[in-house]
């Protein structure tokens, strides 16, 4: 990681392929911090952290509502675990969604696209087979046509519906 600067009192910490929009975002946020003090390169630096790591708390505080993920007490030590593990992955999604947001859609909000998107849904259907097993076929409904416009407009494509597969006659019970 090398530290860079288009403007001479704001820094850019670089990565191999970074995109200019977030080096843009970078400088105005270490910007409004850092206006009219003078400030050494490691001050900025740190000022440039200070910024990331405020946003990884905001984005974390946001997983309670958003993600509809809640802190639960947990007994044994490999549950707390995984429960650190999908916090994390949650936050990974929600900051991959953010900067491919501010690459194609910088208007829109995580929320607003999870709200949008919160249309689609996955659903089984069960259909009974002569012989006393399952026909199961998982769908995803179709995306009505402005969130399929969002999805191009992010360039994310649906995968394509899993094949049927069936299962035996006493699964089906519930």
């Amino acid at each position: 990681m090398a530290i860079s600067s288009a403007e001479p009192s704001v820094p850019v910490l670089k990565k191999e392929g970074e995109s200019g929009v977030r080096k843009r975002y970078q400088q105005k946020q270490c910007a409004k911090i850092g206006r009219g003090v003078s400030r050494s390169r490691i001050e900025l630096c740190l000022c440039i952290i200070q910024v990331q790591l405020t946003q990884i708390e905001s984005v974390f505080r946001s997983l309670k509502s958003e993600l509809s993920i809640r802190p639960i007490g947990h007994q044994l030590e490999h549950r707390a675990d995984a429960h650190v593990l999908i916090a994390f992955l949650a936050y990974s999604l929600q900051v991959t969604l953010k900067n491919r947001l501010l690459l194609h859609a910088p208007g829109l909000t995580p929320a607003a696209v999870f709200e949008k998107l919160a249309t689609i849904q996955m659903v089984e259907v069960w259909i009974p087979i002569v012989d006393g097993r399952w026909l199961v076929m998982p769908r995803h409904t179709q995306p009505e046509p402005d969130v399929q416009a969002l999805l191009n407009q992010i360039r994310i494509a649906l995968p394509s519906q899993p094949p049927p597969r069936s299962k035996a006659a006493h699964i089906r019970s519930q």
